[in-house]
């Protein structure tokens, strides 16, 4: 199951470190909608492997010393997940703050559209994959 989420964030500024920003909203919004599934993802001081993936495309972005900027204002977080539950209850939670503001310090955000993609259908023993970014493969 793959989705995309378009946020609309209030500054064209955010932190550097911009993977616990965008995380913390997928957090928020799973711990308020399933906060069992939440604690089992997360609960734990173990660190546990989760069976979803997402990216940020931040479009035409400049990256300064401390922070990001981002002129229109826009991010886009690309969800992925093999496990077709985990991905309809991430769904379902983000979709539940939509048009709401979530702030992560001193950055709000709010969900602005959320878009299923289309899979495609792997029937051959070859796939050749089109990335926007570099592969890492564990």
């Amino acid at each position: 199951m793959r989705f995309t989420v378009t946020i609309q964030l209030n500054q064209s500024e955010i932190p550097k470190d911009r993977s616990r920003v965008f995380l913390s909203l997928i957090k928020f919004w799973l711990e308020r909608e399933n906060p069992e599934l939440f604690h089992k993802l997360y609960g734990s001081r173990a660190t546990i492997r989760k069976d979803f993936t997402y990216s940020l495309f931040l479009g035409d972005c400049k990256f300064k010393r401390e922070i990001i900027e981002i002129p229109d204002k826009r991010a886009f977080l690309n969800l992925s997940s093999y496990d077709l539950g985990l991905g309809i209850h991430i769904y379902n939670a983000l979709l539940k703050g939509k048009g709401q503001i979530y702030s992560y310090k001193d950055l709000s955000m709010c969900i602005r559209d959320i878009q299923l993609q289309k899979e495609k259908l792997i029937s051959t023993d070859v796939a050749f994959f089109q990335t926007m970014s570099p592969c890492v493969v564990r």
